[in-house]
């Protein structure tokens, strides 16, 4: 350990998103007298920079781009070895595959521990070739990985059957969060509103919610639908504004940029039916906090979203891209009251249950407790 009595834990990421709340959550709930914080990514990250700051957690840059690339990767790395030799942390938590991949390589030339969070493994997000070579990959990276931190079992289970690890470097520390005070009932409004909470990345698969959004509101003039998530990695941006001006869909769909947790709380209060559309997740914050506020939520079954939701009965789950389902059960959330109501009721018992930030600290602290090291 460092000269200090605290556990220095380092975290490396270069995404925002689902990863810092992620972080924010760790910052926000772990015994600060015990472990003490540092957070390095891009200095574009300016979102998960402020957050840190918030919480008075130092921030250092740390240069790492999403794509391959193989000289900046070089760079990234040798930058990565010098950062840990300079800081000397007890454990180092990376999260994301790509900063993964870089700390990992980076740790054969340091003795600290580098426990990886994939926060969904890249190849899921590929097809044909390229989902064959990022799991390769991730196959080759393995033995340099001290442990997979998983932040779900159905990621675990990624981690074991399709890349090959040992289950004993595979460890589930569920996703958590914090249970605030539950929501009134939302009194029926003039104006329905369907909120999904996303990056407009492929992960995400943002192009099926505007579709299903023109399906209700054909159904329905009341309904309006915003997806809130611009800003950063706008993949499909262009693609999404393009679908709504052909389908005219300007008076009934809005894309807004991404919003602070507190700021996105408050908009899951105002929501009446919340929305996932995902390809795959590690976990799915967002989900667990619409039910823990006791927003009917209508999701994708799909890794990470099917651990928190039980189909008909905390809420429901639809394959991927079938539009006409997750329409039927949108309008099923609106107009069955008692089925919603009772649903959202179970839904908040269930996250309270299993995904309590002030349980599962406990089980991440005692991760960096037998993973720190002293150099």
């Amino acid at each position: 350990m460092t000269g200090s009595s605290k556990i220095r834990v380092l975290h490396i990421s270069q995404v925002q998103g689902g990863v810092e709340t992620y972080i924010e959550q760790i910052i926000n709930n772990i015994d600060r007298d015990r472990y003490e914080l540092i957070v390095a990514c891009p200095e574009m990250r300016q979102s998960l920079i402020k957050m840190a700051g918030k919480y008075n957690v130092p921030y250092i840059n740390l240069e790492n781009t999403i794509e391959i690339s193989p000289i900046n990767d070089l760079k990234s790395i040798l930058a990565t070895i010098k950062l840990v030799r300079t800081l000397k942390p007890d454990v180092i938590h990376a999260h994301s595959s790509k900063a993964g991949m870089i700390t990992r390589l980076a740790s054969i030339f340091f003795k600290t521990k580098v426990l990886y969070t994939p926060h969904a493994f890249a190849y899921l997000g590929k097809q044909g070739l390229k989902r064959t070579f990022f799991l390769l990959v991730e196959k080759i990276a393995k033995p340099v990985t001290d442990l997979i931190l998983a932040t779900s079992y159905s990621e675990a289970a990624r981690a074991t059957n399709d890349v090959g690890f040992s289950e004993k470097k595979v460890i589930t520390c569920p996703n958590s969060i914090e249970i605030l005070p539950e929501r009134k009932r939302k009194e029926k409004a003039d104006r329905i509103m369907i909120t999904m909470v996303a990056r407009l990345v492929d992960q995400k698969n943002p192009m099926m919610f505007l579709r299903v959004c023109k399906i209700v509101t054909q159904a329905r003039d009341n309904v309006f639908f915003q997806i809130v998530g611009a800003g950063f990695d706008d993949k499909w941006k262009t693609d999404l504004e393009n679908y709504i001006a052909d389908n005219r869909l300007e008076d009934k769909m809005a894309i807004l940029s991404w919003k602070s947790r507190a700021e996105l709380l408050q908009t899951l209060r105002e929501t009446d039916v919340f929305v996932m559309t995902s390809l795959f997740e590690s976990f799915g914050y967002v989900v667990a906090e619409a039910q823990m506020l006791n927003v009917p939520v209508v999701a994708t079954d799909v890794d990470g979203l099917n651990e928190i939701i039980e189909n008909n009965i905390t809420g429901y789950l639809v394959d991927v891209n079938d539009d006409a389902a997750m329409a039927e059960k949108i309008l099923a959330a609106i107009d069955d009251d008692h089925k919603t109501d009772d649903m959202v009721k179970k839904g908040r018992e269930r996250v309270s249950k299993l995904f309590n930030v002030k349980n599962n600290i406990k089980i991440l602290e005692q991760f960096y407790d037998e993973h720190a090291v002293k150099v």
